[in-house]
């Protein structure tokens, strides 16, 4: 998922912004009641709930904690505490806490719930189902419907509710969910296994992390700096992002995976094709006869398969890179000595 995909991308990634999105996406009626009827299975009153009855990070009296979402409708009341990471453990109050709050309310609530949405296999699951026993066992608590809902239950709302279709909120919310929740299945052809079991992979890998590296010491004389998407093994990119005399990146070289996996070039470089410096750019790869391509919104040429067969790999890769650094249009700033 990125940020071209998805309108929740890096907005949605924790607890707590996803408690802020599910509690906002309840505003649609036809989520809200479906959401609700799983929430609370057998309720008499889910129906019942508006939009205003649902908060978000209440903190309730007597130190009895903060639960994620406090629904308090006319006749019933719920406590709803979400997890979204499988090993999230509990606090202290969860969920002894809002046992003690729920039951000193008032007799006006003709329904009260504690409810917990969490993944499936949810490292604390098996402790709330007993705690969840026990008050169906203990004769002054039993009034306390309890209910766990799973995260691929909500899923399943909004796919049989077409939500997707009618809303595209729900369509990035549910393409966000799948990627947290529904992964899909990983399948390795035989010829992808055969390749694993041998040193090429590892010997690529580390050889093109060193090339990069060296491109880096050669762009020293302009301003840059080194990026590396993350800790993945695969991971998006390394890449170094050429700046201008702002410090704004408007050049990019680099190993960009998806770039790689779509085009079948491991190295790359190019510009956003919003930057003013795209028609600088072609005609330097056109005049070297070089191809360029737009690719989610970036115009990009490549490292050819004949230059990473010769000898002096950085180097060659410095030549084609050097047109482009050095042209005015283009604007890369340099290091002032």
């Amino acid at each position: 998922m990125d940020r071209d995909q998805n309108i929740f991308y890096k907005l949605v990634n924790d607890e707590n912004s996803t408690t802020e999105l599910l509690c906002n996406l309840m505003r649609f009626a036809s989520f809200r009641c479906a959401f609700l009827a799983r929430l609370l299975p057998e309720s008499c009153f889910s129906d019942q709930i508006e939009h205003e009855d649902v908060d978000t990070q209440r903190t309730l009296d007597s130190g009895n904690g903060r639960p994620d979402v406090v629904i308090n409708g006319d006749r019933i009341y719920v406590l709803v505490e979400i997890k979204t990471d499988l090993c999230c453990k509990l606090t202290e109050n969860q969920p002894d806490g809002y046992f003690s709050h729920l039951l000193g309310l008032s007799e006006d609530y003709a329904e009260r719930w504690l409810v917990f949405l969490v993944p499936k296999g949810w490292i604390c699951e098996n402790i709330i189902k007993n705690k969840f026993r026990h008050i169906k066992e203990d004769s002054s608590s039993n009034r306390i419907n309890t209910s766990i809902l799973y995260w691929e239950d909500v899923l399943e709302i909004i796919e049989e509710s077409d939500l997707k279709e009618l809303n595209p909120f729900f369509n990035d919310f549910h393409e966000m969910l799948v990627s947290w929740y529904r992964p899909k299945p990983i399948k390795f052809t035989k010829e992808e296994v055969d390749m694993m079991f041998t040193n090429e992979i590892p010997n690529v890998l580390e050889k093109l992390d060193e090339l990069i590296g060296q491109i880096y010491s050669k762009s020293r004389a302009y301003k840059c700096c080194q990026r590396h998407s993350g800790r993945d093994l695969c991971c998006e990119e390394k890449a170094i992002y050429f700046q201008n005399e702002k410090g704004k990146d408007i050049f990019y070289f680099g190993v960009w995976t998806t770039f790689w996996k779509d085009k079948g070039h491991p190295l790359c470089y190019g510009v956003n094709k919003d930057y003013t410096n795209v028609e600088a750019f072609r005609n330097i790869c056109k005049a070297t006869n070089k191809d360029t391509v737009e690719f989610n919104n970036w115009i990009m040429s490549w490292v050819l398969q004949k230059t990473l067969s010769n000898e002096n790999v950085a180097d060659e890769i410095w030549l084609q890179l050097q047109p482009v650094l050095e042209d005015k249009d283009v604007g890369v700033a340099k290091v002032e000595i």
